[in-house]
């Protein structure tokens, strides 16, 4: 009994976390070839366990790299993803910002929801080819999964490849 008491308790928080929306529009005619991305988060509280899931979630055929900002710094963000760039060479930015963090103890109805935006573009250029607004489940703070925004990357047509197998598949 004890067994299926928990199992039902996993059951339910799964369902509970398990819910990310990621809505997206892509410029016409503007995809480019890109095969090195450099992922930038810009959150409240930056975690590398946030940033860090983003060098498993893509394709086998890109080269990702990583830096996670703090949303509200002293220091310019420009240069330190200029420099991050630099140093792994990339093609491509994508950039994941939080837009709205719930407050937990917030009564409002609406409020069940972090938002983000994404954006890609290709390195050097101020002109994005694609664009995101990502909402997650509150319990996941800051921190959903990266797989949610690099599936929607695949259906919209801006990378090629398939999604990684996921460590839990591969344990079985």
């Amino acid at each position: 009994m004890k067994s299926l008491s928990i199992l039902f308790a996993l059951t339910l928080l799964t369902i509970a976390t398990g819910c990310v929306r990621v809505r997206s529009n892509v410029k016409d005619n503007a995809t480019p070839p890109f095969k090195r991305i450099l992922v930038v988060t810009k959150t409240e509280q930056p975690s590398d366990a946030f940033t860090n899931q983003f060098l498993k979630a893509f394709p086998a055929n890109y080269e990702v790299c990583t830096i996670g900002l703090k949303q509200l710094p002293f220091e310019n963000h420009e240069e330190a993803i200029r420099k991050q760039a630099d140093l792994c060479n990339s093609d491509a930015i994508l950039t994941i910002e939080t837009v709205y963090r719930l407050n937990p103890w917030s009564f409002r109805d609406d409020a069940r929801t972090n938002t983000f935006t994404g954006e890609m573009r290709l390195r050097g250029s101020n002109q994005p080819f694609w664009k995101s607004a990502i909402s997650a489940n509150w319990l996941y703070g800051e921190n959903f999964p990266a797989r949610s925004v690099v599936r929607q990357l695949l259906k919209d047509g801006i990378l090629t490849g398939e999604l990684p197998r996921n460590e839990l598949q591969a344990l079985n």
